[in-house]
């Protein structure tokens, strides 16, 4: 599924056309286009099942990449979005990763991991997902770790919460230290953010999209959301 949005006031030569993607698709470079700004999302990862008041671990989230790509006009490139990770079992067995999100060769983020099932001994959180061919990415949040039944989320997509930014570089450093961000102002995120576990022995949510950790679980842990894909030109 795509959906296609025009924008006004593009005289001064900036992207004013739009296209996301919901669904695997191609995109073809439309005539006279030459440079296209792309972001994919990948994957939330499954949150993982747990046992009697045991959660298990929250999905992680899936990765955020966004580059400028130059292209070439009729240029038909394909464009795969991510599926959300299943949800473990009160078996209790860990939650599946999430898929990756691609746009062509130019561009890839990997969904986040499965958060890890919780028989009585813990569990770890799925891991965020990454950006690779990026000119700037976020790493997915990690999903939190399977205790007890305190009720916190699986991680978010692409997140500041993760403290962590990449670039075509390859650099990793604190956000804090690069643009500025204070800790208390960490977790807030314009990408999907994780679902929350809830009451002992009731199912964590759903991650929310694009790309949001499954939330875990003291019985079936639940699904990560589905990446996502915009294309502007």
């Amino acid at each position: 599924m795509s959906t296609t949005t025009q924008f006004f006031g593009g005289s001064s030569g900036g992207f004013v056309n739009r296209v996301t993607y919901s669904a695997n698709a191609t995109f073809t470079v439309p005539t006279g286009i030459t440079q296209v700004w792309a972001k994919c999302v990948g994957g939330g990862g499954g949150g993982g099942g747990g046992s009697a008041s045991h959660y298990g671990a929250g999905g992680g989230g899936g990765g955020m990449g966004m580059r400028t790509v130059t292209v070439t006009s009729g240029e038909n490139i394909s464009v795969t979005v991510g599926a959300g990770g299943a949800g473990g079992t009160s078996t209790p067995t860990a939650g599946s990763a999430g898929g990756t999100t691609s746009f062509g060769s130019y561009l890839s983020c990997t969904g986040g991991g499965g958060g890890g099932a919780n028989s009585g001994s813990g569990a770890t959180g799925g891991s965020g997902g990454t950006a690779s061919n990026d000119d700037f990415g976020i790493d997915g949040d990690v999903g939190t770790n399977g205790s007890g039944t305190t009720h916190i989320k699986g991680g978010d997509s692409g997140d500041f919460q993760a403290g962590r930014w990449s670039s075509a570089a390859g650099k990793t450093t604190n956000l804090t230290t690069a643009i500025g961000i204070a800790d208390n102002d960490a977790g807030m995120s314009q990408w999907g953010q994780g679902g929350m576990s809830v009451a002992a022995g009731v199912a964590g949510e759903l991650g929310q999209f694009p790309g949001g950790g499954g939330g875990r679980s003291a019985t079936t842990g639940r699904a990560g959301a589905q990446g996502y894909v915009e294309v502007r030109w």
